[in-house]
């Protein structure tokens, strides 16, 4: 897993950590909700009420004065209403003391914004240091955050034991994209003994939460039979829901399901359709493909020039396959069409047993 990996992971868990998600329900309304102690209790029930009136004015005021009192809840808001704000170095302070109280939110966003450098200089050992905080009070975005610091080495030794003890808990929780990883440590054997049937276990369990990702690897288990009773048909379903979400790759093997007229009836427009998709968000492989068909006008208008356009946008990424096709093109270029045409013996009819390959292949992880 690399840095931007990482970045996203982030990304994922500040989606989590809104505003209505940790006050709406007047989490602070209640001492025993947090496990904090709460001096000023009358003071921040006020606050929690003005705040989800939406009368932030009245809400400032009155949080503020509990938060100066040392009132690890109404720290917290006075935090988040910076937050809001786009104050975040103001935000850091309060929401710094309110996590040296053990306010798990607080904890939780603090580590966030140390692993993204807001409001407090960037710093991913900090970071791990706070989600590890919040983490082990349950809360199941930061254990997956923490999973991944753990899986990529960042802020902490690299340890997939580590790493998937963290993603278990968040995924025990529901959460679909510790799922998500914890399948993939399951199916690449890190950290965990590889096995496939546990890794289509999770898969299917953020699969069916609509997790693109997840639905393209369950179908590509699929598809080779790993885990799972081989059934093309089930392949095609699952890599259906994940490209209708715009998974790249669910689109490309889609596209590749159609040609093949594998768990789907042939269908060459289709294929072409599903290859664009793909080859427009910049896979490589799916350029390749739909280079070819369109060099065969197989689903499509034949198109020369276009075909090497796509040849040449893969090619860019390093496909050899398309490296390859492109310097034949280039090699041999015609003065006329019919010319071009008899390049057509490097594409066979029937297949891509030729020179462009272009084999549909898993991923690093799970493709």
């Amino acid at each position: 897993m690399n840095k931007s990996l990482v970045i996203s992971s982030l990304i994922i868990l500040m989606s989590f950590l809104s505003i209505p998600v940790w006050c709406g329900e007047g989490r602070y309304v209640v001492e025993e909700d947090t496990g904090v102690p709460n001096k000023n209790l009358s003071e921040v029930k006020r606050c929690t009420k003005a705040f989800q009136a939406e009368d932030y004015p009245t809400a400032f005021s009155v949080c503020l004065k509990a938060a100066e009192k040392g009132d690890g809840p109404a720290q917290h808001i006075i935090g988040l209403m910076y937050f809001a704000k786009q104050d975040k170095v103001d935000a850091a302070f309060w929401l710094r003391k309110a996590a040296e109280q053990g306010v798990m939110e607080a904890q939780a966003l603090l580590g966030a914004m140390y692993g993204s450098g807001d409001g407090v200089t960037q710093d991913n050992a900090e970071s791990a240091i706070w989600a590890r905080k919040a983490a082990e009070q349950g809360h199941a975005p930061t254990q997956f955050y923490l999973g991944v610091l753990y899986e990529n080495g960042s802020g902490v030794k690299r340890d997939y034991s580590e790493a998937a003890a963290w993603y278990r808990k968040a995924a025990d929780q529901g959460n679909a994209d510790a799922q998500y990883n914890l399948g993939l440590l399951y199916y690449k054997g890190l950290g965990v003994k590889q096995d496939y049937v546990a890794a289509a276990i999770w898969f299917r369990k953020a699969a069916e939460r609509g997790e693109a990702d997840s639905q393209h690897a369950l179908g590509r288990l699929y598809k080779d039979g790993k885990g799972v009773e081989q059934d093309y048909d089930k392949a095609v379903t699952w890599f259906q829901k994940a490209a209708e979400q715009g998974n790249a790759k669910a689109q490309l093997l889609l596209g590749a399901s159609y040609e093949e007229g594998q768990g789907v009836k042939q269908n060459y427009v289709e294929a072409a359709k599903w290859y664009r998709k793909a080859a427009e968000q910049g896979n490589a492989k799916a350029q390749c493909y739909l280079g070819i068909a369109i060099y065969k006008g197989q689903g499509v208008k034949q198109d020369y020039t276009e075909s090497a356009s796509w040849f040449r946008k893969a090619a860019e990424q390093g496909n050899a396959d398309a490296q390859l096709l492109l310097g034949v093109m280039f090699l041999r270029r015609p003065r006329s069409e019919a010319g071009l045409f008899r390049v057509g013996k490097v594409v066979p009819k029937g297949g891509r047993t030729g020179i462009c390959a272009c084999s549909v292949q898993p991923r690093t992880y799970v493709s």
